[in-house]
């Protein structure tokens, strides 16, 4: 469990003091959690402070994006999600920000954006009223096109209203 900072060299010895005869050693690498699509953080309503994109994590989906944050929500029912960077600080970080759905391997891309929040945080992503339904995973992509740098971020969520049925109920007015 040696952490590891993407695009840094580690040089690795092995000495013979103990013995020269051959032997087999294997390498493992466990992606940072949020590192790429495959290990999104799990994301749920709420807002979340002093996030950064890890450097050196080539995941970005965009091609002129490098790094990526990743994090994956689950809508809990049928309705819409809203996600900024608008409460991060306005003299912080340039977000941008996509949301997919399809998972990884298709990344079908549901909303967007770069600088929508209004003024003091210009520089902040927002997406409203985007639809969500029940059960389905939605994948929501911070990349470093203009910065990697701490931020805050917030996800809401509002579930779709129960119909009015407007009584009495008749048969004969078609309802």
């Amino acid at each position: 469990d040696v952490a590891v900072v993407g695009g840094q060299e580690y040089l690795i010895e092995w000495d013979d003091r103990w013995g020269a005869d051959a032997f087999d050693w294997e390498l493992t690498f466990t992606p940072a959690p949020g590192a790429s699509c495959a290990t999104a953080l799990v994301a749920v309503p709420g807002v979340y402070n002093d996030v950064a994109i890890s450097v050196g994590n080539g995941s970005a989906s965009q091609d002129d994006a490098t790094d990526a944050l990743w994090y994956v929500y689950t809508a809990e029912a049928d309705g819409s999600i809203n996600i900024n960077s608008c409460i991060s600080d306005p003299g912080g970080v340039d977000t941008r920000l996509w949301v997919y759905t399809d998972g990884c391997e298709t990344l079908t891309a549901v909303a967007g954006d770069d600088d929508g929040c209004d003024a003091p945080n210009g520089f902040g992503s927002s997406v409203t009223d985007v639809a969500v339904v029940g059960g389905q995973e939605y994948l929501i992509e911070w990349d470093d096109r203009w910065n990697a740098g701490e931020f805050d971020w917030e996800l809401t969520f509002t579930s779709t209203p129960a119909p009015v049925i407007e009584l009495p109920i008749t048969f004969e007015d078609g309802q």
